[in-house]
């Protein structure tokens, strides 16, 4: 460990593939608005303030935790006019959080499910968002979400020169890889994509960031969390770690004519789907309860509903 990682905590770790995340695209479908064009977009750009006060983590595996605090933080200002005294190390705890760090989907779950807690874990359920959105990790999605939605919470990897920024806090060209990291987003410029860290006022530019628009590809994940309710999805189809499933190959006529097995995944997982469907087979001899996914990696597919580890319900 270098002397830069026993003063300064990272700690973001990649979140794993997950079928059952909203995207964007379905937060601006609810809001009713298109993404504006890059075009439009106002250049540079910050979230109206009052923002709150740049946190530090220490030397802590906490990222995850502060830049959710950071974003929690900012809608309850606009929510009650006042910034919140939030407890970091508690919602670490609560989100997982090892020496190896969080996840950030896991930290925007735990927001929607029970809150972000303040001091003493007092006031968790005051109001929440209602769900949580992925965005994708390119220059004109980042720019229009932080526009349109207000600051996002992104993980990246880090590496040991940009423990080091530049003026303007501009993080330098990438070396070694050390590490993730999680961060709030808070704006933009010429330059690149800029927010608060959570290693004090003293580190960057008065604490914050900038990451230079030609690094943004190696991000790994961005995420909003707003009090914007999610799609309706009437049946979601739920597959055990490491279940077979059965992909069937359908007619014109929505009759099977073969199928394929697969292995799902080596985790827990689940993905929205369409109402079951009895579908007879093209020589008419047999039937099979069936699901057509509706997002994620097997959308369009159409599954087995009763195959061992695999259960379709109603949510």
């Amino acid at each position: 460990m270098t002397d830069d990682q026993q003063t300064y905590g990272l700690g973001a770790l990649p979140s794993p593939p997950d079928e059952r995340d909203f995207q964007a695209a379905e937060l601006y479908a609810a809001l009713g608005i298109e993404p504006a064009a890059a075009a439009a977009l106002p250049m540079p750009f910050r979230v109206a303030g009052p923002w709150p006060p740049v946190l530090a983590q220490g030397n802590t595996p906490t990222c995850v935790s502060h830049a959710t605090s950071s974003h929690k933080a900012y809608q309850d200002y606009r929510d009650r006019g006042a910034f919140p005294q939030l407890d970091e190390m508690l919602f670490a705890r609560r989100i997982g959080t090892t020496a190896a760090g969080a996840y950030v989907r896991w930290a925007m779950a735990e927001l929607v499910r029970t809150g972000y807690p303040e001091t003493g874990g007092a006031n968790a359920g005051r109001p929440r968002p209602k769900a949580f959105y992925a965005i994708p990790a390119r220059v004109a999605d980042l720019r229009a979400a932080i526009v349109d939605f207000g600051p996002i919470v992104i993980a990246t990897p880090w590496y040991r020169s940009w423990f080091h920024p530049g003026p303007g806090g501009v993080l330098p060209a990438p070396d070694i890889k050390v590490g993730g990291h999680g961060l709030e987003a808070d704006g933009y410029n010429e330059t690149g994509i800029v927010g608060p860290n959570s290693w004090g006022p003293y580190w960057g530019d008065h604490g914050r960031y900038t990451l230079p628009w030609r690094y943004v590809g190696g991000l790994w994940e961005a995420w909003k969390a707003i009090d914007v309710p999610p799609p309706p999805i009437a049946w979601r189809i739920h597959l055990a770690a490491a279940a077979q499933i059965r992909r069937y190959v359908l007619d014109a006529a929505g009759r099977i004519t073969g199928w394929t097995d697969e292995l799902w995944q080596f985790a827990v997982s689940s993905a929205p789907c369409e109402e079951p469907v009895k579908r007879r087979t093209a020589n008419g001899r047999s039937t099979a309860l069936t699901v057509r996914v509706i997002r994620g990696k097997y959308a369009g597919a159409v599954l087995a509903a009763s195959r061992p580890g695999v259960t379709v319900k109603s949510t």
